[in-house]
């Protein structure tokens, strides 16, 4: 973490008792080796892939007085090491504290979970409030990449561990005033954000993801809510979700926002028509109708990802016409439902990697085509194998020619995952499928077969511009891909 303010080892003695032992003034904490300065604690935290023990050395070659780690290599690899090492177990769970006592935050910030939904509502939000703003005050944090969404840098995690969360929260807010922020199920359970702050917390909704992760469902979903519902933050809720609706029933407050589509709600949208690359609808605001209007996206999911935006600007005191004016302007987001097009054919590029997705980005797209529905997918390795059956079973519900080939395999078999994608096709199912391993080759295929009036879904990486297989991280951008496939085509593209 970069410089916080210089504090005295005394501020730190409750936390542990390292601190007391130490003689020198202390500028801040770091987990990251490579950003280690003089005068700096290095956090060598395990880490789920890699040990941060193992950059001691040279976090005490860049100028580190002290390292703090949970790693069992701290009680037994100190040889070589001139400064003091302390093994302490539960450092994950007083640093949050500790940080927070000795950072200053100004900006307010938004929280966004829920399975699907996260990357797009920030989004909205933060190009929601630079219109009506007129100038960039709200950046984001996220999986497409962190600060301006205009100039994004590239984000490891979707949620960045708490060193780096503040790191980036006192950069950005030397000049925005609002940071929407991606919450994920592994961010909460890690601490990442534990003690953070929010202004407004979203819950978008709850399906089945990551239970590669979390020991079952039920696990999942009571991680998302207790985190949602902790704190006096504003709580923005789509209660056309089931279990988001009981949620908010169990635990009535006057802080909590709800709104959805299929239920009247503190924010809903009435009389929805849609259009081939629009949606048109009543804005309905505590019951007071606001104006009719459109936004410039496709799916009824990605409406509401916009209402839980126009949600979050309410509770944050903007003006309802300012609201209702800038939402014609709001533009997809990058691997989100994205549109490339020519004078035949239209292909979509979305992130739809769990079932719920899928289905939903799939029924977005069989109301515009009047031709064929293809759809390019695969699953992702080392990750929760029993969706992968589900999403074949969706594809086969709602596609009329299913290509399956590789996601992001890392370190398993990609023969493997395919048989267990083809595990829940039926076997009509299996006879509209192609398996092409070459993710490449398997949308130049699809679009090769496409006729006029066919519309092909890309599902799976949306923005990524990588895949990893094996151990290895390789270029690869399904949104470059289809560009240039579609450029030549025809030249008449988006």
């Amino acid at each position: 973490m970069s410089t916080i303010t210089p504090f005295t080892l005394s501020e730190l003695e409750r936390f542990n008792p390292i601190f007391s032992g130490l003689k020198t003034k202390v500028l801040g904490f770091q987990s990251d080796s490579r950003k280690v300065k003089n005068g700096d604690i290095f956090i060598a935290l395990k880490g789920m892939t890699v040990d941060g023990f193992l950059y001691a050395l040279q976090a005490e070659n860049a100028g580190a007085v002290c390292i703090i780690s949970d790693s069992d290599f701290a009680k037994t690899q100190q040889d070589g090491l001139s400064i003091p090492v302390v093994y302490d177990e539960s450092i994950q769970k007083w640093l949050p504290e500790a940080i927070k006592l000795l950072t200053n935050i100004n900006a307010k910030l938004i929280g966004v979970t829920g399975t699907n939904g996260k990357t797009s509502i920030t989004h909205y939000i933060a190009q929601a409030i630079n219109l009506i703003e007129k100038k960039n005050d709200c950046c984001v944090i996220g999986t497409a990449g962190n600060g301006d969404i205009q100039n994004l840098t590239p984000s490891i995690n979707t949620t960045p561990d708490i060193l780096d969360f503040y790191d980036y929260v006192l950069q950005y807010q030397t000049d925005h005033n609002y940071i929407a922020v991606e919450v994920s199920s592994h961010g909460i359970a890690l601490n990442r954000i534990k003690g953070v702050d929010f202004s407004v917390k979203v819950f978008s909704n709850i399906t089945q993801d990551h239970l590669d992760f979390h020991s079952d469902f039920s696990e999942y979903f009571q991680t998302k809510s207790e985190w949602f519902l902790e704190s006096n933050a504003i709580k923005v809720v789509n209660v056309d979700d089931p279990r988001l609706r009981s949620l908010v029933l169990k635990n009535n407050s006057n802080k909590i926002l709800s709104y959805g589509l299929k239920l009247d709600s503190d924010i809903c949208a009435k009389n929805i028509e849609y259009k081939e690359k629009s949606i048109e609808f009543d804005l309905y605001i505590h019951k007071q109708f606001i104006g009719r209007t459109d936004i410039k996206l496709l799916g009824e999911f990605n409406l509401s990802n916009v209402l839980a935006s126009i949600a979050v600007l309410v509770s944050l005191d903007f003006n309802l016409i300012e609201i209702i004016s800038i939402l014609p302007k709001l533009k997809s987001v990058s691997g989100r439902m994205q549109i490339f097009e020519n004078t035949k054919n239209l292909v979509v590029v979305d992130y739809a990697h769990t079932p719920d997705a899928l289905e939903k980005s799939l029924k977005a797209l069989r109301n515009q085509t009047k031709g064929q529905l293809f759809c390019v997918f695969g699953c992702g390795g080392d990750r929760d194998k029993s969706k992968r059956p589900k999403m074949a079973k969706v594809a086969e519900d709602l596609a009329d020619k299913i290509f399956i080939t590789n996601d992001n395999p890392r370190f398993e078999n990609p023969e493997s995952i395919i048989e267990d994608i083809q595990s829940g096709l039926s076997l009509s199912g299996l006879e509209k499928t192609q398996v092409i391993l070459d993710r490449k080759k398997a949308i130049e295929l699809a679009i090769s077969q496409m006729q006029e009036k066919d519309v092909l879904l890309v599902a799976g990486k949306g923005h990524e511009d990588y895949q990893i297989i094996g151990s290895k991280k390789i270029d690869f951008s399904d949104l470059k891909v289809v560009r240039q496939l579609m450029q030549e085509v025809s030249n008449d593209t988006i």
